[in-house]
């Protein structure tokens, strides 16, 4: 079922996002270097199985989700989550590689990729677009797979609806603990430029945080990150979409959470460094069948830009498990 699109959604959701072929890029940081390499054999195998779209309804709001292979209904399901101001297409070629054992999907949390806007966004309402996915897709006994952002959202959301989920992996999430700093919130949103044409949109995708990247799979995630819109091409994102909103107290949220969890980790991440892996390795101890997190040797933030392969490898020997 597709649903209507929303006021607050301005832009046409059945519409096909034109493509722009030319993808390079103005110098970046040194730090942000971009890895040459040719597309290998099993991404190119990846990209190509190309998913369905679906819409699920989260309070009055519209999700987008894509579907690899919707109708294996005897496979269990497999749900990706994206990280903040991310989209589902940055699982292109990590998805597919589950579809032998999975029933797989990735969503666009709201006010992102080509889900619906809201007029105000929480941790909570993120969590629900989840739920809503979990359930428009018919899933029980689902895996969800967060990362960075996402696997917060991840997190909650477990404590929604852990009757639907047999197990929750967080990829480089970073949760707050109660004697952290509040962090201080931009006076505005995050905005929305509009670049002329998307050549010049492309030179301006960067990472946040900046790290190497394969060149392939930093291109394909570029050029699924704009849209074009009436004064030119835009980022896929609500302009009004307002800094990430943690939760007040991850270690209380963690201990709510009643599904097995676990957690892979860059070597190298900024977001999650190793007093934050230390404190995380205790609390996922600490839980009914808790695991010290996997870390990905040489693993920056974005581990599908840059250690997508270990990062598959990770995903399936912890799916193994379960």
């Amino acid at each position: 079922m597709v649903l209507q699109a929303t006021d607050r959604h301005r832009h046409d959701l059945g519409r096909q996002r034109p493509s722009c072929r030319a993808l390079r890029y103005a110098a970046v940081s040194q730090s942000e270097r971009v890895l040459q390499q040719e597309i290998p054999a099993w991404a190119q195998a990846a990209l190509r199985t190309r998913p369905e779209s679906f819409y699920a309804d989260s309070d009055k709001v519209p999700v987008h989700y894509l579907a690899w292979n919707p109708d294996d209904y005897r496979k269990p399901g497999l749900v990706f989550v994206h990280g903040f101001r991310g989209h589902a297409h940055w699982w292109d070629h990590i998805a597919p590689l589950f579809i032998d054992d999975f029933r797989v999907y990735a969503l666009d949390l709201s006010g992102m990729g080509e889900s619906g806007w809201r007029r105000s966004y929480s941790p909570l309402l993120y969590a629900g677009d989840i739920a809503a996915v979990v359930r428009h897709a018919g899933l029980e006994g689902a895996t969800l797979v967060g990362h960075s952002f996402g696997g917060s959202r991840v997190l909650r959301a477990c404590t929604l609806i852990p009757e639907l989920l047999r197990l929750a992996v967080i990829v480089d999430s970073s949760i707050r603990y109660s004697d952290s700093a509040r962090p201080i919130a931009a006076d505005r949103p995050l905005g929305g430029k509009v670049y002329p044409n998307c050549e010049s949109a492309l030179q301006r995708f960067r990472l946040l945080p900046e790290q190497p990247s394969l060149d392939w799979a930093r291109r394909h995630i570029a050029a699924k990150s704009i849209r074009q819109v009436d004064e030119g091409w835009a980022w896929c994102f609500d302009p009004q979409l307002p800094p990430p909103e943690v939760e007040a107290d991850g270690p209380a949220l963690i201990a709510q959470i009643r599904v097995p969890l676990r957690m892979i980790a860059g070597e190298l991440s900024t977001v999650v460094p190793p007093d934050r892996l230390r404190r995380m390795d205790q609390l996922l101890r600490q839980l009914p069948n808790g695991k010290a997190p996997v870390v990905i040797p040489g693993g920056y933030h974005h581990l599908m830009l840059d250690q997508p392969v270990a990062l598959i490898a990770a995903l399936k020997a912890i799916l193994a498990e379960f």
